[in-house]
């Protein structure tokens, strides 16, 4: 693979470092917990692969590294999480929250050797890469560049198809992007396919199956000629409409491989199969032939990009199919060996395209409905009225369109019926489900314009007395009464967004850093803040320095300022004293005011230190 990627060198290359406005591409990167896997490799990994994108994707945009694990869980995307936890084969491939190019990597260490994988979910389009990247290396050196090279040729550049002759030929357009002619002639090489992909709904998109745009001609204008190779006929259909993308696949050299399978899974017998190297027309040359044995083929010689199948029983032409050369599992290919089974395959492919899209939604409205739940339990109104009418919007456009799917393919092809029975059941839940959602929604809208009436300005008049009374507990640095308060205050008022922001800050500032930083919190709370005269400050002082540094270096600022206010009120028993001292006739006098001047000097040179640091 990193031979046939080897164009990205290219890139690195012969770009400059200037970025786009927008950020384009989310590369988040999960290490396994191993010795070898240690901080300084993880940070040397992340700017490697950021200054490498970066240059590489000047005119598409920029590139943002993420350690998964080094990042705070409020500052994930809730779909990180649930991507590495699922595995990269089972990513779920519909638009992200986020809508970006969120491209997933997993690091690991097994047998001597550093593992690499990764695959693209692109969260505008609603596709994913079409398999899992995976290479290995034992040297530690090279690992950033693995994953390089399987970003950049999994980087899925994507073009509009702009014109089609019906047949064959096509023109596809890349709108969107910076790329003079010349950078785009490095990302797409003469032979180089693309997937074609239809636009469902925003965000949603399906793979045309067994068809694909490859690049004739070099670019120019910011368009790129080819023409398309498929299995079935009229895969374009209503193109003039702007529903069909075209997106970069990163295919290497390699040998064909071919798993095939009939109705129900079965295992076609005596099939033959013919390779082809550059096309499938009258004129293109077979380059070898074989026969599926237990319904697998593999090729002998090894194909550039693309390789184009003839399968067939005896005499009789099964399929025609374009097979892009993307890894080293087969590719499985569906056939009919009955007549006129292609029809039937057709059907089938239809069928699973429509299911597809219904699991999708089906996942879509499980995530997001969860997400309601969360937002309703905890009072957010606002946030979950947003939230459901936004999900209704989506299933106003999206059950009407996968239901019109099955009926017209009920029409064409009778044999589909017990799959789109099953797809009929799924639609009538999903109708059943956005009928509640609309419930949910006038229910909220309710309670929204009952949060107006003069018993719930009372009801907020109350909550701001107790977030003044959490402010004047902030204000004496007591931070977990302050912080508690307000948790109720939340936990009354649902839905605040400046409270919960300054609840968040409290929370950060406040957590315990180490072992250090949790024993000088507890001196400061426990005993220093009860610290009530000048012998009690002359017994801490020296403890008092200790916490101070503790703090500071676990860049604690707030219980920095509890040691500030008693210092303050140290300074005004200390002054006190010294006045006793000075009237004072007994013998000792002298001596206890030696010992006071240099306490001073300790709470003095302390208290500047401790207030410019706290400011």
């Amino acid at each position: 693979m990193i031979k046939a990627l080897s164009f990205a060198v290219a890139i690195l290359l012969a770009i400059g470092t200037t970025h786009a406005q927008d950020t384009d591409l989310h590369v988040i990167v999960k290490f396994d917990a191993h010795r070898t896997l240690s901080p300084t490799l993880r940070q040397s990994f992340r700017e490697q692969v950021s200054q490498a994108l970066n240059s590489a994707l000047q005119g598409l945009g920029r590139a943002r590294v993420f350690d998964f694990d080094a990042e705070r869980p409020e500052d994930r995307m809730n779909e990180w999480g649930r991507s590495f936890q699922m595995g990269l084969d089972k990513l779920h491939c519909v638009a992200h929250g986020n809508r970006v190019k969120s491209h997933y990597v997993h690091v690991g260490y097994h047998d001597g050797a550093y593992r690499v994988s990764s695959r693209q979910a692109d969260g505008r389009l609603g596709w994913c890469s079409p398999i899992v990247r995976n290479d290995s290396t034992p040297d530690r050196e090279s690992v950033a560049r693995i994953a390089i090279f399987q970003l950049l040729g999994d980087y899925g550049l994507t073009g509009s198809i702009a014109q089609f002759d019906g047949d064959r030929t096509a023109t596809i357009r890349f709108p969107g992007s910076n790329l003079s002619d010349a950078q785009l002639r490095e990302w797409v090489r003469v032979g180089d396919p693309f997937a074609v992909v239809r636009i469902s709904s925003p965000g949603r998109c399906d793979t045309v199956p067994h068809a694909y745009f490859i690049a004739t001609g070099v670019a120019e204008g910011g368009q790129v000629t080819g023409k398309i190779e498929y299995r079935f006929t009229k895969p374009l259909a209503g193109w003039e409409a702007g529903q069909f993308r075209a997106v970069k696949l990163g295919a290497t050299s390699n040998s064909v491989r071919l798993r095939l399978v009939g109705p129900n899974d079965a295992t076609p017998a005596d099939v033959s199969v013919q390779v082809f190297a550059t096309g499938l027309s009258a004129g293109d040359a077979e380059r070898e032939r074989g026969q599926a044995r237990g319904g697998r083929f593999v090729s002998m010689e090894r194909y550039d990009r693309m390789a184009y199948v003839k399968l067939s029983l005896g005499e009789r032409l099964l399929a025609k199919v374009p097979v892009a050369m993307l890894g080293s599992d087969p590719t499985t290919i569906e056939i009919n060996t009955d007549p006129g089974g292609e029809s039937a395959v057709l059907a089938s492919a239809d069928a699973r395209m429509i299911k597809q899209q219904l699991n999708d939604l089906l996942v879509r409205v499980g995530e997001e409905s969860e997400q309601l739940r969360g937002l309703i339990n905890t009072r957010k109104n606002q946030q979950a009225l947003a939230k459901v009418s936004e999900l209704l919007r989506q299933l106003e456009v999206e059950i009407p369109t996968i239901a019109d799917a099955a009926i017209l393919l009920r029409s064409r092809s009778p044999a589909a019926g017990p799959s789109l029975d099953e797809i009929d059941r799924s639609v009538r839940e999903l109708k059943q489900h956005e009928q509640t959602l609309v419930k949910t929604k006038t229910d909220l809208e309710r309670s929204i314009s009952t949060a107006a009436t003069p018993e719930a300005e009372r009801m907020r008049q109350g909550l701001r007395v107790l977030v003044a009374r959490a402010d004047r507990e902030a204000q004496e640095a007591d931070y977990d009464k302050a912080i508690a308060t307000l948790e109720d205050v939340l936990k009354q008022a649902g839905d605040w967004p400046e409270i919960k922001a300054r609840l968040d800050d409290w929370k950060r500032g406040w957590a315990i850093k180490s072992d250090a930083h949790r024993a000088a919190r507890s001196f400061v709370t426990d005993v220093w803040a009860k610290a009530a005269n000048v012998d009690d400050v002359n017994k801490s002082i020296d403890r008092v320095k200790q916490s101070f540094t503790a703090c500071k270096e676990a860049g604690d600022k707030l219980t920095t300022r509890k040691i500030y206010l008693i210092l303050v009120k140290a300074a005004g028993w200390i002054e006190l004293r010294d006045k006793e001292l000075r009237r004072s006739t007994s013998e000792d006098a002298e001596k206890q005011g030696e010992a006071l001047r240099k306490l001073t000097n300790q709470v003095k040179s302390l208290l500047g230190e401790v207030e410019s640091y706290i400011k």
